[in-house]
């Protein structure tokens, strides 16, 4: 089997957790569901209070993660193979792009939530045939 490209997840893969989900959904009240759904399930003033508690704390963790041991090994090797890379990540366009900045790391596609269905849905890395 010919490997095509390679996809990756950022918090807790890539770079380190600092994610404490169980904080965030306690500030955000919304019991023991998951937070990307609930967020799509709610709109109005519902909703730009959960936005502005999930872009907080996506702005702390993009401060302070750090890459995984090994990460920039893989991602070279595989810029020296010319394969293509991918991120795929629940987190919002800003975060990946304030982390991607702040590490230096570059991919020839990421996808966050903003860009369609967010995992653990198979349509981002459905090839469409």
């Amino acid at each position: 089997m010919a490997i095509h490209g390679v996809i990756f997840d950022m918090d807790g893969t890539l770079t380190t957790m600092c994610f404490d989900f169980d904080k965030i959904k306690a500030e955000a009240g919304v019991g023991d569901v998951d937070l990307l759904d609930y967020l799509d399930s709610v709109r109005g003033a519902e909703h730009a209070r959960l936005m502005r508690i999930i872009v907080k704390y996506e702005e702390q963790a993009a401060a302070r993660t750090k890459l995984n041991r090994g990460t920039r090994t893989i991602l070279r090797g595989l810029r020296q193979r010319r394969l293509p890379t991918a991120l795929l990540t629940r987190n919002s366009r800003r975060s990946v792009e304030l982390v991607c900045e702040r590490l230096g790391l570059q991919f020839d596609i990421a996808f966050s939530r903003e860009d369609g269905p967010h995992k653990p849905s198979p349509e981002p890395i459905r090839s469409g045939d």
